[in-house]
């Protein structure tokens, strides 16, 4: 491997044991089942193996980066705790998920910034002190009429992530610490009729996260994604399909990334041929309000993604299921 003054051939050899433990116990009257799932997991993984070289490259003269010969391999513990109970009869479900992960050497890059020179450096680190734990609750079941069920989950997280800041002055990266509260909550409604698919389909996503750190100001962040869908059968063998989804962004420091859109698109569909040909003219983004800018954040920054995606559009998909299936064979 050649790289700026470096002239080498690197070698790795690691040996490690990857544990998995998974206990179960439950207890079964009829159609009904309860019982508890214990599970736990320890996995590594190697840095890239050019991360470990000891090169500098300065090709870009104002961003330079170098590798980390001491870089040690990444570890992670999952544990979990599940406690359910369902229903084969019904297709019910209700369970209560506890967790807990710690990480240990994880790899971040850190970065160096030179108030003189304008050069950034950045070389990778291990990192300790990350860990994330908390609670999930899942419902599914029917209301009570056989047309219509409730889907629910709830994910309470906190965790601890650590990371690297950005220090001028050629002084070494510092260690940053966020702590991440995030509260997920995902709500489904569904209609049916005369055992056809799902006539109306209601779901709320929506999301809090808190993050504090030292070097930044507290962000109270709220996510939102409301979305109906609307599926009705018509005469001649059609179906007309409505989807309607609001996302809502708030609480973020730049502005520009407190956002909403509604993105509304339909289609119609005709089957041809006892099913196995099918037309469908679709219509995607009729507002035209989804834009290609996409931003997000992590416990360490906020981040923009722009991506080339194709704005609203009608396109028309005709689909044939060459699909057959084999004669019995005469017992």
């Amino acid at each position: 491997y050649q790289r700026a003054a470096l002239d080498t051939v690197p070698t790795r050899r690691e040996f490690y044991v990857a544990p998995y433990f998974n206990f179960g116990l439950s207890r079964r009257d009829g159609p009904k089942k309860k019982g508890l799932e214990l599970k736990y997991s320890y996995t590594r993984s190697l840095p890239d193996l050019l991360q470990t070289l000891d090169y500098r490259d300065e090709s870009t003269p104002l961003v330079v980066s170098s590798g980390n010969p001491d870089l040690k391999a990444s570890a992670r513990h999952n544990s979990s705790l599940r406690l359910f109970s369902e229903n084969s009869e019904n297709y019910g479900l209700a369970s209560l998920s506890l967790y807990y992960n710690l990480y240990e050497n994880l790899v971040r890059q850190s970065m160096v910034y030179d108030k003189a020179s304008g050069i950034r450096t950045y070389r990778p680190q291990n990192t300790s002190g990350n860990w994330d734990a908390g609670m999930g609750f899942e419902y599914f079941f029917p209301t009570g009429k056989a047309n219509r069920r409730i889907s629910s989950f709830t994910d309470i997280r906190y965790a601890n992530n650590v990371g690297f800041a950005a220090l001028s002055d050629g002084l070494d990266a510092a260690r940053n610490s966020v702590r991440d509260l995030s509260v997920a909550e995902r709500f489904e409604l569904f209609f049916y009729k005369d055992n056809f698919l799902p006539q109306l389909r209601i779901n709320l996503n929506a999301r809090y996260t808190r993050s504090e750190s030292k070097l930044f100001s507290t962000m109270n962040l709220f996510d939102v994604n409301c979305g109906l869908v609307i599926r009705v059968p018509l005469p001649w063998n059609m179906e007309m399909r409505q989807d309607l989804n609001v996302y809502v962004h708030r609480g973020y420091q730049d502005r520009s990334f407190n956002t909403e859109e509604y993105i509304w698109s339909a289609h119609i569909e005709k089957k041809i041929l006892k099913g196995k040909m099918a037309f469908r003219l679709q219509a995607f983004d009729i507002l035209n309000q989804m834009g290609n800018i996409q931003y997000t954040s992590t416990p360490q920054v906020q981040t923009e993604t722009y991506r080339n995606s194709l704005g609203r559009y009608i396109m028309l998909k005709i689909r044939y299921d060459f699909t057959k299936q084999p004669k019995k064979k005469n017992e």
